[in-house]
């Protein structure tokens, strides 16, 4: 996953879909049709995209850690 998709789905679920459960539950206090629907929704999304972003982030670590473990047996075989 590029960067830039990441950052888009990390804001999506830090800061979209909350702003859109309040909007949910203010509709529901106002008793908008499907209200529930929509939130059932929102719920569903956010953990989905939660859970991209979660693995996104543990395959990018692995592979920061990956290049630095190289980096440093590479610096260890220049040294000998």
């Amino acid at each position: 996953m590029s960067n830039r998709t990441y950052d888009i789905l990390k804001n999506l679920c830090l800061v979209v879909i909350p702003f859109m459960a309040l909007v949910s539950t203010l509709c529901e206090i106002w008793n908008v049709p499907y209200t529930e629907q929509i939130t059932g929704t929102l719920v569903a999304l956010e953990t989905f995209l939660g859970a991209l972003v979660k693995i996104s982030n543990i395959n990018y670590n692995k592979e920061k850690e990956k290049t630095l473990e190289e980096a440093k047996a590479l610096n260890h075989q220049e040294g000998e």
